[in-house]
């Protein structure tokens, strides 16, 4: 018994069904580039929060500030005595008198007129005095690097953010203590620059690499947005499968906000689909 042929719209489903994908599209979500918990590095009394959410700052703005009076004054001490140079001067003429005698003694000695033992009384004497003058010259070095400490120590009240960006929370008011056990005091968030992470297969994984410019779909974006591959994982996840890809958005103007959803599509090439059937109309050939 002859057995009819299969209608070709059956066979064109298995044709296509057993094709590979000429893509993958992978999924994940637009971050900061960086987020900051701003801590302090000491304790103490804040008397001033300079910032609020929604602003912006810079690297090197004082955000939050401590209490500072009893180290500005121990400054101030430390200053007035490294710049008191009453001590170093007074050593210095008497170190320059000593010497100018013992030269005079030396001449005396030379001529006949002075003894042996008073010669070297004389260069023993302006030894003495040339090393208290040096006592006195390390005296005033560790005077200045103890006010260059008092400085280094009132600049440290205030609590600086180190990135520029903006700020998404303050967990600080004035006169509120903090500590160094619990030092969170804001959150700043860079957003000039994106970030987001992606997770695809060893073999999709293999068609980018670091350095390469991909676009990238962004949730509530028209267009398609440029991105760069920062990293490629070389480890594929034991638990997964996946490979971990790192990807950098430039955000200039700040136009793109972070937490949206992304995805990327990524070629396979080397697999063509299958050969296009043209049916007839009425679905079938006889």
């Amino acid at each position: 018994m002859k057995v009819p042929p299969k209608p070709l719209a059956t066979l064109c489903l298995a044709m296509f069904a057993s094709t590979p994908a000429l893509a993958a599209t992978y999924e994940g979500f637009v971050e900061p580039y960086r987020s900051v918990d701003v801590a302090t590095p000491e304790s103490g009394r804040v008397v001033a929060v300079a910032v609020e959410r929604g602003q912006s700052v810079t690297a090197d703005q004082v955000v939050v500030q401590l209490d500072d009076g009893v180290l500005r004054a121990e400054l101030a001490t430390a200053v007035a005595e490294a710049d008191d140079e009453t001590t170093l001067r007074r050593l210095e003429l008497v170190a320059r008198t000593k010497r100018e005698r013992s030269d005079r003694v030396a001449a005396l000695v030379d001529a006949g007129a002075a003894s042996p033992e008073e010669r070297r009384d004389a260069a023993r004497a302006a030894e003495l005095a040339e090393i208290e003058l040096e006592g006195a010259r390390l005296q005033s070095e560790r005077a200045a690097l103890r006010a260059e400490e008092f400085r280094r120590r009132v600049d440290r009240r205030g609590v600086r953010p180190l990135i520029a960006g903006v700020v998404t929370d303050v967990v600080v008011k004035p006169g509120q203590y903090v500590s160094t056990s619990e030092p969170h005091l804001i959150t700043v968030v860079q957003l000039d620059r994106l970030r987001a992470t992606l997770f695809a297969t060893t073999d999709d994984a293999a068609g980018v690499s670091a350095d390469d410019v991909v676009e990238l779909n962004v949730e509530g974006v028209v267009a398609p947005v440029r991105a760069v591959v920062r990293h490629v994982s070389p480890v594929t996840l034991a638990d997964s499968g996946r490979v971990r890809i790192d990807l950098t958005i430039p955000n200039p103007d700040r136009t793109l906000r972070a937490g949206r959803r992304c995805s990327l599509t990524i070629g396979r090439p080397g697999r063509i689909a299958g050969p296009t059937i043209n049916l007839p109309r009425g679905g079938s050939r006889r």
